[in-house]
């Protein structure tokens, strides 16, 4: 039997290119064509984000292996039984 437990922290953002990250945009357009009795009338939203980011991230995981051989071949061969049940907490802040 084995215990494993892994643990993560940060409190930063980062794009594809490693740079961090303190505030996000972006910005969007939606059209959508509606038909009523008798009318088709064309409907479009625009609309922007812009988003300052203040980012706490801990993780904690924990996993248990548990490998058990009877001792008997079959065919020739060892056998063996592995299981390693998992769990996590995550709390972004």
């Amino acid at each position: 039997m084995s215990f494993i437990d892994m643990y993560y922290g940060s409190d930063t953002f980062k794009d594809k290119d490693a740079n961090t990250l303190s505030s996000i945009s972006a910005s969007g357009t939606a059209t959508k064509d509606i038909t009523l009795p008798g009318h088709s009338v064309s409907v479009t939203v625009t609309g922007n984000l812009n988003a300052d980011l203040d980012i706490n991230l801990k993780m904690f995981a924990q996993l248990v292996a548990l490998i058990w051989t009877p001792g008997i071949k079959i065919l020739g061969a060892d056998y063996a039984f592995m299981a390693m049940p998992s769990w996590d907490i995550q709390k972004l802040m």
